[in-house]
């Protein structure tokens, strides 16, 4: 007896249908991500800060080259916009949403009918003069034409996911048939990076213990069910509820607990106990960071205790901040879209500096349909 056809996903179900980036792997999403897959790094020497610590037994021969970063990308023009607020940033976001339209094979129409939420560094970020007129000036040259509604998020690394939250939720109402979710950061700035090192928590020579700055946009593509098939677009990954907490501030400067990101994952997975075989971590080299998530594996022990599959990207292009979550996210659908991907779901978080803490699953499209036999027919 042959197995019964999968039943459609179900048509207000939430998608994700295309993907773009530029980061220091590469140009466009296809290259960044084959890059983080083959696990290569691009990182460089930078003399635009210069720690004030001396490691033990004094610097080495060139004192101009002791931050690591990720590459400056060398492809992001500038449009006349070097020394500008935000001017990096927006080249980058620029890139990636080209890329975007190209990726989902959207009309520049569709673009424009959808709504944009966009992911920024956090706005008490040292060197982030925040959002101001960020949107207007990002679509002034007209290289990418201006969506329907425009919303920003400056809550950092989390953002992404909030963002998430945000465009699903506009879905599911109906107040939009697709709607992009991007995130951008170029944390390539001196301000940042002697904040960071003044609270040990930047890597370079004195302190081996630390993230890697780096600068990256990365944008998905989200529709119903419907609406992508309405268009013919190829669905990449079913995309779950979001799950979020906020951490609550230490007066004695205490690491976190975990309790925070422990509620954010287990809001996202639900009723399903089913184990996890795949992560893709918002892990940037800091101790706390690792700290907090070993908290997190062990409370949900069922859920996390024996994941094979635990991807980071931090450790190929830096930590990208803002682009984090929309990186994570582009990862895992590219992963199931070109049948690389270690499991059928993969549970993604994020964490920002300011407290945010968030969480999704995804879903590969067969395995959804399968679970849509049971549940719709």
């Amino acid at each position: 007896m042959s197995a019964p056809t999968p039943a459609p996903t179900p048509p207000d179900a939430i998608v994700l249908t295309g993907v773009g980036m530029v980061s220091a792997l590469g140009p466009d999403a296809a290259t960044s991500l084959a890059a983080m897959r083959a696990g290569i790094a691009r990182f460089a020497e930078w003399a635009g800060y210069l720690p004030d610590a001396m490691p033990p037994g004094g610097w080495e021969s060139d004192a101009e080259d002791l931050v690591t970063t990720a590459a400056p990308l060398p492809y992001v023009d500038q449009n006349g916009e070097e020394g500008e607020d935000g001017g990096r940033d927006r080249a980058l976001l620029r890139l990636a949403l080209q890329d975007l339209v190209r990726s989902a094979r959207l009309g520049r129409g569709e673009f424009a009918e959808a709504g944009l939420f966009l992911a920024l560094p956090e706005a008490a970020r040292p060197g982030w003069d925040g959002a101001g007129d960020f949107v207007g000036r990002l679509f002034a040259g007209g290289q990418v034409p201006r969506p329907a509604f425009v919303e920003t998020v400056e809550a950092g690394h989390a953002g992404g996911l909030v963002a998430l939250a945000r465009a699903s939720a506009a879905l599911a109402e109906g107040r939009m048939a697709r709607c992009v979710v991007a995130g951008v950061e170029s944390a390539l700035d001196a301000d940042f990076c002697a904040a960071l090192d003044a609270d040990g928590r930047l890597k370079h020579e004195a302190s081996p213990s630390g993230r890697v700055p780096g600068e990256e946009a990365s944008a998905v593509l989200l529709e119903t069910a419907a609406a992508a098939a309405e268009r013919g677009a190829r669905v990449l990954a079913a995309v779950g509820p979001v799950g979020t907490a906020r951490e609550t501030p230490r007066d004695d400067g205490a690491p976190s607990d975990g309790a925070a990101l422990t509620e954010a994952v287990r809001s996202a997975c639900g009723s399903d106990g089913a184990p996890l075989h795949w992560v893709a971590a918002d892990l940037n080299g800091e101790r706390g960071r690792a700290r907090e998530w070993g908290l997190v594996a062990v409370r949900l022990r069922a859920l996390l205790g024996e994941v094979p599959h635990l991807w980071h990207p931090a450790d190929c292009r830096g930590d990208v901040g803002a682009a984090s979550a929309t990186s994570l996210l582009a990862a895992g659908a590219r992963a199931f879209g070109r049948g690389y991907a270690p499991a059928d779901r993969c549970l993604i978080w994020s964490a920002s500096d300011g407290g945010e803490r968030a969480a999704v699953l995804l879903t590969s499209p067969a395995k959804r349909s399968e679970e849509a036999a049971v549940r719709w027919a």
